[in-house]
């Protein structure tokens, strides 16, 4: 957000819990746990960071979601003077434009294996990154060209189109690997999707469910969620706890409402269902509403700069953990302690690593330096 005045400190804080969980705790936890335990793979804190395989909604499905949300919550504080037109409209279309070019190309080098330079390595549509510059691009240009009760139509008519195309033309399947959503990105994709390898000069199809094309819909969606969430911790009419309570409601309803939905439109993460979105996007506005209650409301801030590092440069914490490998230096500097440590040394390499990662993001938080796109 660009107005520093306007700024939500509780956005900052739960971008960096997020962030902080996918690049620092869960490799530490799992690098930990190969140090200490004989099986790790079947301790309970392993499965922690485990996605569901198919049907069904865990802790860690919410990281994606949360991450995709919090995007859309910046729209009404960064883009207003657009819709507000206090600023020319050439400005934001190179703005979007630049963001979202930014985001395919970041997310096709983390995943995409567009650093192989290998054509039968690259995968088109495949990450994070991407999921959010397209579901970015498609909520800031509804907040800035129509009225918000259009966007909220928008937002129904895209979470009942995806069901009915699923309904009207895949039959209403919901089936791991025989569903209308993965055909679409097999035969549109084809080897340009994740999931391929190419192996003796053929490609080889693994057991891959992730879906992206017609999952854009929801991606859209769930952006929307986050700036019709902006909007309101903008309003200046509202008092901070009307603020609260409002979202409070909003988000219990909207994960009602997907359990209810759920024997009829499954919670699949996989395919970004609509039950999913609906589900996610609901703890995403209850998480935000009291993250905000806690900050920025009763200020209960103190110690929380740390979370910030994170927060304030989540692409860079993303991109750097998922790029750079910092291996080398706390080997070249450890390596003499393996035959003293055993088991220990490959977790003090790793928690090295994160620590390194840790002090990049210190430094660049301390100097002010913030790297958006």
């Amino acid at each position: 957000m660009s107005n520093t005045k306007e700024r939500l400190e509780s956005l900052d804080v739960l971008r960096g819990i997020d962030m902080f969980l996918l690049v620092f705790i869960e490799p530490f936890c799992r690098s930990l746990l190969r140090a200490v335990v004989p099986d790790p793979q079947s301790h309970w804190l392993w499965h922690l960071f485990d996605h569901v395989d198919w049907h069904g909604f865990c802790f860690w499905d919410m990281i994606m979601p949360l991450f995709m949300f919090m995007s859309g919550i910046t729209i009404p504080f960064a883009l207003a003077k657009y819709r507000d037109r206090k600023a020319p409209l050439g400005q934001f279309w190179k703005r979007i434009l630049k963001r979202f070019i930014l985001l395919f190309i970041l997310g096709a080098m983390v995943q995409g294996g567009l650093l192989d330079f290998d054509i039968h390595t690259l995968s088109l549509y495949s990450n994070t990154l991407q999921a959010i510059a397209v579901g970015y691009v498609v909520a800031a240009i509804l907040f800035v060209f129509t009225p918000v009760r259009f966007q909220f139509g928008a937002a129904a008519f895209l979470l009942a189109g995806f069901a009915a195309i699923v309904a009207i033309f895949g039959g209403n399947s919901y089936e791991v690997g025989n569903n209308l959503v993965e055909t679409i990105d097999k035969n549109v994709l084809g080897h340009f999707r994740d999931g391929v390898d190419w192996v003796d000069g053929q490609y080889v199809f693994k057991d891959y469910h992730y879906t992206w094309i017609l999952s854009s819909m929801n991606f859209a969606v769930t952006a929307m969620l986050g700036c019709f969430t902006g909007m309101a911790l903008r309003k200046q009419d509202w008092a901070p706890m009307k603020k609260v309570r409002n979202l409070l409601i909003c988000g219990a309803l909207m994960i009602v409402a997907a359990l209810l939905l759920d024997p009829v439109l499954p919670i699949i993460k996989h395919i970004w269902s609509s039950s999913m979105t609906l589900l996610s996007g609901g703890i995403s506005i209850m998480a935000m509403a009291v993250t905000y209650y806690l900050v920025d409301v009763k200020k209960f801030n103190k110690g929380l700069d740390w979370l910030k590092y994170y927060g304030m440069n989540a692409i860079v914490a993303y991109c750097v953990y998922h790029l750079v490998n910092f291996s080398s230096i706390p080997t070249s500097l450890l390596h003499g302690t393996s035959h003293l440590i055993g088991s220990w040394y490959p977790f003090l390499i790793s928690f090295c690593c994160l620590l390194i990662q840790f002090l990049i993001l210190r430094y660049l938080y301390r100097h002010k330096i913030f790297i958006r796109v």
